[in-house]
């Protein structure tokens, strides 16, 4: 049952929690960063694209970041050393839609088992993964022509998710705001797909 209360304590819980992102310049590593901030917390975005990280921090208001090459060890460590504190860590790299119902698979199958394995190994820290299904960051079909991309999206949904519609950021955005506020909750893969899994 939705109670409203529990949600004004999850916001409440954010402010003042040091949050970094990696990949939040666009999609879902974007709207964990612009939700995470408007429930006050102290947001701190790495990007691969310094065009891009300029962009979205003049946009959102408080909110720092800096490049960031995550397959690059150095660039990893000297990003990471200019943050003296953290409470979290989110990484949506490499978070893109892919039709293939059989590569979707086997790559959520390889961050669960990850996941679960940093949990047991970084006790008492928290280790949770999202697994987001069909969510329009945008980038899917964004060559074709706005109507016929919405038919396509809408079509899609329709036949393959129980919501009957394609998820948005923010949708799986929630999904990583729950594991971060909830204390008791680790190990465990948040699956966000509109029940797409079940069909």
């Amino acid at each position: 049952m939705f109670r409203r209360g529990s949600v004004m304590e999850d916001s409440i819980m954010l402010i003042g929690q040091k949050i970094v992102v990696v990949g939040g310049t666009s999609g879902i590593g974007l709207a964990v960063a612009r939700n995470a901030a408007d429930c006050g917390a102290e947001v701190y975005i790495g990007s691969s694209s310094g065009e891009k990280l300029t962009s979205v921090l003049s946009s959102l208001q408080g909110v720092r970041g800096a490049v960031v090459d995550v397959g690059n060890k150095e660039s990893v460590s000297r990003f990471f050393s200019n943050l003296s504190e953290i409470d979290h860590i989110v990484s949506t790299v490499g978070q893109t839609y892919r039709p293939t119902a059989f590569t979707e698979t086997s790559i959520n199958a390889g961050v669960e088992a990850l996941g679960r394995t940093l949990a047991l190994e970084l006790a008492p820290r928290r280790v949770n993964t999202v697994c987001p299904g069909f969510i329009d960051t945008g980038k899917l079909w964004k060559d074709l022509p706005g109507e016929e991309r919405e038919a396509k999206l809408q079509a899609k949904a329709t036949s393959d998710l129980l919501t009957a519609r394609a998820g948005i950021p923010d949708d799986a955005a929630k999904s990583y705001l729950y594991a971060i506020c909830n204390p008791y909750v680790t190990g465990q893969t948040i699956v966000v797909d509109g029940g797409g899994s079940l069909t």
